[in-house]
């Protein structure tokens, strides 16, 4: 039910990937992801040094959004099943969404970008992506 004033809402919102971007290789979020020649995504995580940001772009004509990412399925039904990263606005007015992966992943994976708006309208962006880890270089000092 559209509120008082307003009428109901029959599209979905607008929803787009910044990064990771498909296609490319990024190293952490310390320098600018580049094309990847077998064209599949990858993210090469420094977590000690810089952990990776997710960013999507976002937005609906009847006001603000719900942004998550999902790890390894996304399941509306049973939500329980679901791993899932909550995406925050970076500010009233911006359609800017940003979360932070902080846990580790190796191999490869899918991410489901799920946008919801007020009334319930869901859009879904789905992406394969490998994750490799590089732990901290152990470095000894004769």
């Amino acid at each position: 039910m559209a509120p008082i004033g307003m009428e109901a809402d029959d599209s979905p919102p607008e929803m787009e990937i910044e990064m990771p971007k498909e296609g490319y290789i990024h190293l952490s979020n310390i320098m600018d992801p580049y094309p990847s020649p077998s064209d599949k995504t990858m993210v090469i995580a420094f977590p000690w040094m810089a952990p990776f940001e997710i960013k999507v772009r976002a937005k609906d004509n009847s006001g603000p959004v719900n942004v998550h990412v999902y790890i390894d399925g996304f399941y509306p039904d049973e939500p329980w099943r679901s791993d899932s990263i909550k995406l925050e606005s970076v500010g009233l007015g911006y359609d800017l969404y940003t979360g932070t992966l902080r846990r580790t992943l190796l191999g490869n994976h899918e991410l489901a970008f799920v946008c919801y708006d007020r009334y319930g309208l869901v859009t879904i962006d789905e992406m394969d992506i490998m994750f490799l880890y590089m732990p901290r270089p152990s470095i000894i000092l004769k």
